[in-house]
C-alpha cells in the first residue's frame, strides 16, 4: 500500500497520455520497483504523434513528474530537447509477437530458398569455369605446337637458302633499297 501511494505522489499523471509504468503489467514487483528506481518509469509520458509530443513537453509546463516522452518512431523528448534517433522503427517487438515470430520465419525461409538457388548457380559457375580454363589449357598447348612447326619451317627455310645454293651474296642482294632494312631482318620479313 505505501508503494501505490509513493508511485501516485512520484508519478506523472496526465488526462490523455499514459506513463510507461502505467502501459506496462508487470507482476513481479521487484521488475516494477527496478524500472521505477533504474529509469523512473513512472515519469516517462508515451505520446503517439511527435506533433502532441513537442506541444504537451515543450510549448508551456509539461505535466506534474513528468521528465521525457517518448514517441511512436523512438523520438525523445525533453523540456527543452528533442532526439530523433539515427535509425528507423525498431524492427522487432513493435505489435503482435506471435505475427512478428511468423513474419520472421517467413524471411528465414525465403533467404534459404535463395541461398539453395545460389549454391546451384555457383556450382554451375564453377563447373562453366573449370571448363572454360581446360579450354584454355587446350588453345595454349595448341599454340605452343602450332609455334614449335613455324620455327622448324623458319628455320628450314633460312637453312635451304643459306646451305641450298640459291643463297643471295651481298653483291648479287637486291632488296628495296628504300625500306633501310638489313639484308636478314627483310628475310625475316618475307618468311612471316
Amino acid at each position: 500500500m505505501c508503494f501505490c501511494i509513493l508511485l501516485c505522489f512520484r508519478g506523472v499523471n496526465h488526462p490523455d497520455y499514459p506513463s510507461v509504468l502505467d502501459s506496462l503489467s508487470i507482476a513481479n514487483p521487484v521488475i516494477t520497483n527496478c524500472l521505477f528506481d533504474m529509469r523512473g518509469r513512472e515519469s516517462i509520458l508515451i505520446i503517439k504523434e511527435k506533433d502532441a509530443a513537442r506541444k504537451v513537453m515543450q510549448q508551456g509546463r509539461p505535466p506534474r513528474n513528468c521528465r521525457e516522452a517518448f514517441t511512436v518512431e523512438g523520438d525523445q523528448v525533453y523540456r527543452n530537447r528533442y532526439y530523433t534517433p539515427d535509425f528507423g522503427m525498431a524492427k522487432y517487438l513493435r505489435g503482435d509477437l506471435e505475427t512478428e515470430i511468423h513474419i520472421l520465419e517467413s524471411e528465414l525461409k525465403n533467404y534459404k530458398a535463395q541461398l539453395s538457388r545460389f549454391h546451384l548457380h555457383l556450382g554451375s559457375v564453377t563447373e562453366d569455369i573449370q571448363r572454360i580454363e581446360a579450354k584454355l589449357h587446350n588453345t595454349i598447348m595448341t599454340l605452343k605446337k602450332t609455334l614449335a612447326t613455324v620455327n622448324q619451317v623458319k628455320a628450314s627455310v633460312m637453312m635451304s637458302r643459306v646451305g641450298g645454293g640459291t643463297s643471295r651474296t651481298s653483291a648479287s642482294w637486291s632488296g628495296p633499297a628504300t625500306t633501310g632494312l638489313r639484308r636478314d631482318t627483310w628475310n625475316e620479313g618475307l618468311i612471316r
